[in-house]
């Protein structure tokens, strides 16, 4: 099992089931020692761009598109030399070029190629990008006060002895996520670096530590290092640094292999929408702005196929945004607004249903192609195909709480959590174990944020004002926390 942890980080996989048995043997390690730079590797990089001139090699110059296999002019006088290629960046800058590199990683050519590159891509091309797979490989840096191993020691191996390779590894990543864990590098020299471990950890495992606080952690990585000690009373870290390269999501370690198997509930999705007269589809992230530059040159392309279009003689868009409430609708507008006019909100959003009350005026959202957008309230079918798809959407928001009421949705959402093994509850309102229902919760709830409320008793001898605990607001906070994500990553569907 300790191998096919090591070999999953070198893969950068979830499992070695994902990674393609053709290509498996290409990965090939240079012979000889690292090489480690005084100055950190950013020394080399220093060192090449020294013999450039200045002004040669710049940062942070955001690419928006790149159009290829075209003639553009300089400017100039004379008329210019033409170009095949121009570059056109963020802030507006324009380069012209003979030849284009594009060394971005395979994460962020899956989310953007298609409105990277004018033209798009051949479609060879494009289903090979499609068809590579990719994983999460995460490392954990963990600084000590003073050091607990050798001096001479290089590596420290984890390896439990609850594990088979022939038995599938527990699912619950809540509580067993740093048993893929596959050990600790010491940094040397500990005069440069101090007394730091670096721990490699791949797969899902490592996308659920990038969903933990630094204090889980830190916890989580004292704990393995004490039970691989056996020392119970072992310091602990006094500081971690993680990356996070699934949450930084335009990055990504390539794995050799093929997507479909970790592709295939979202192509479910895509063909359930197709089934239901949808074939243009954009899955968007509107708080880190992901995929949302994708929806503009989606929307311009088929209003322009549209047979309507032609006939008026302005050249702007004027689209009407609607859907369920709470959905994001307001969000996405100010999320297009932020990326293509580089402006602030320009409609309210909120975390539940009703924040917007009427069709407002239009909203600039881009200037070219010149586009507008009219948020509208949320609405819903009169009638819902089943009750439980109705208690789904009361828990995302876009049903108001008290048609539904708190109680019976945070009793729902009790039973999706434990359906789904997701047990981070526990740990977040300090119950010993996952429970089966609702009022144990709530009390604990209740207890840990302080719900109480007073409550007038008749009794023989006189009014008395007793303090209770305000199970209807602990059911609120409980609500609050899953819909803020303090529960964890969960899909109702």
């Amino acid at each position: 099992a300790a191998c096919l942890k090591l070999e999953c980080c070198i893969s950068g996989t979830h499992s070695m089931d994902l990674v393609g048995l053709e290509p498996f043997g290409e990965y090939v390690s240079l012979p000889g020692l690292d090489c480690t730079f005084p100055g950190g590797y950013s020394s080399l990089a220093e060192r090449l761009l020294s013999d450039l001139p200045e002004g040669t090699v710049l940062f942070n110059k955001a690419v928006r598109t790149i159009h290829w296999q075209g003639s553009f002019r300089e400017e100039g006088d004379d008329g210019g030399r033409v170009f095949p290629v121009r570059v056109e960046c963020e802030d507006g800058d324009v380069f012209l070029a003979d030849h284009v590199i594009v060394t971005v990683p395979l994460g962020f050519l899956k989310e953007r190629h298609q409105e990277l590159f004018q033209p798009p891509l051949p479609e060879r091309k494009a289903q090979a990008i499609r068809n590579l797979g990719f994983g999460t490989n995460n490392k954990i840096f963990l600084e000590f006060e003073q050091p607990f191993w050798e001096p001479e020691q290089q590596l420290l191996e984890v390896v439990w002895e609850d594990e088979s390779p022939l038995e599938e590894p527990d699912a619950d990543l809540e509580a067993n996520w740093f048993k893929k864990l596959i050990g600790f590098v010491v940094l040397q020299p500990p005069e440069q670096h101090g007394h730091v471990l670096c721990g490699f950890i791949a797969g899902k495992e490592s996308e659920h530590m990038e969903t933990l606080s630094d204090a889980e952690v830190l916890s989580a990585m004292t704990h393995v290092l004490r039970t691989m000690t056996g020392n119970l009373d072992l310091p602990a870290p006094r500081s971690v640094l993680r990356s996070r390269w699934a949450g930084w999501g335009t990055a990504a370690v390539s794995q050799a292999g093929d997507s479909s198997a970790s592709s295939r509930p979202l192509q479910e999705v895509l063909e359930q929408l197709r089934q239901q007269g949808c074939s243009h589809v954009v899955f968007t992230d509107c708080q880190r702005d992901v995929n949302v530059k994708k929806v503009v040159p989606m929307v311009a392309r088929l209003v322009a196929d549209g047979p309507r279009y032609h006939r008026a003689e302005s050249s702007e868009h004027n689209i009407l945004v609607i859907g369920v409430p709470n959905a994001g609708k307001s969000s996405l507008i100010n999320s297009l607004r932020r990326l293509h006019l580089k402006k602030g909100k320009a409609t309210a959003v909120g975390g539940e249903p009703g924040i917007t009350k009427a069709v407002l005026s239009r909203i600039q959202v881009c200037e070219k192609p010149l586009m507008y957008l009219v948020d509208t309230p949320g609405v819903l079918p009169p009638r819902l195909g089943d009750v439980e798809t109705g208690m789904k959407l009361a828990l995302c928001g876009a049903i108001r709480d008290h048609l539904v009421g708190e109680d019976v949705m945070a009793d729902y959402l009790l039973y999706t959590l434990n359906k789904q093994q997701q047990f981070r509850y526990v740990q977040c309102y300090g119950l010993g174990q996952p429970c089966d229902h609702i009022e144990p919760l709530l009390k604990h709830v209740a207890l840990s944020q302080g719900r109480t409320q007073k409550v007038k008793v008749l009794t023989g001898t006189g009014n008395v004002n007793m303090m209770m605990l305000n199970y209807p607001a602990a059911a609120y906070e409980f609500l609050r926390d899953f819909r803020a994500g303090r529960l964890g990553r969960v899909t109702l569907d």
